[in-house]
Parts: structure tokens; C-alpha cells; sequence
């Protein structure tokens, strides 16, 4: 299988946006998405060809994840966590570019 290319920060941002859009969120949607970056780019590193991801509790390893698999379908998306919205998102009554925890 031949690896992705390697994703620099300003193409992940044109693709993800974990703040959601809330200003609130900005400064931990940066930390998210350089994590999701990093661990995109370990996975598709031919070298590497793997990744773990951890880190404190509530910091959004979740949202890390599927960031991840964003960036490898190339989905545009925001990742965004309400937890009114739970319920919905486990039944699949999410919109196909917004992943809602």
C-alpha cells in the first residue's frame, strides 16, 4: 500500500477545524489538530507506519482520532463535541461533514 503524503499544518487546517468554529475552542483545537497531523504523518511515514496517541484526560484523543481519519479521506470537517448531540451522532443522525461526540 503506498503511503499518503506527508500533511503540513495549513493544508490540515483547510481540511479540519476542531474549534468548531467557537473562539472558545481555538487554543485546544490547535493542540488537537497538531496532534492529529502528527499522528497522521507517523502512520504514513514508510519508516514509522505506526502511531499511538495519549495524553491527558479531556484533551480529545476522540476527536484526535477521528481528525485522523479525516485527514486520510480528505473529508473536510468540524469536530465538535456538544453533549446534546450525543444521541444523534450514535443513532447516524449527523451531518456527513461535521463528526459531533
Amino acid at each position: 500500500m503506498k503511503p499518503y503524503p506527508i500533511l503540513d499544518l495549513d493544508s490540515a487546517r483547510h481540511i479540519l477545524d476542531f474549534s468548531g468554529g467557537r473562539d472558545e475552542l481555538k487554543s485546544l483545537g490547535e493542540v488537537q489538530l497538531r496532534g492529529a497531523v502528527a499522528l497522521y504523518n507517523m502512520i504514513n511515514t514508510e519508516n514509522i507506519g505506526l502511531g499511538y496517541l495519549a495524553d491527558e484526560v479531556g484533551m480529545g484523543k476522540t476527536y484526535i482520532a477521528l481528525g485522523v481519519v479525516a485527514l486520510m479521506l480528505r473529508i473536510p470537517a468540524n469536530v465538535t463535541g456538544h453533549s446534546g448531540d450525543r444521541d444523534r451522532f450514535a443513532h447516524g443522525h449527523h451531518a456527513g461533514v461535521s463528526f459531533v461526540l
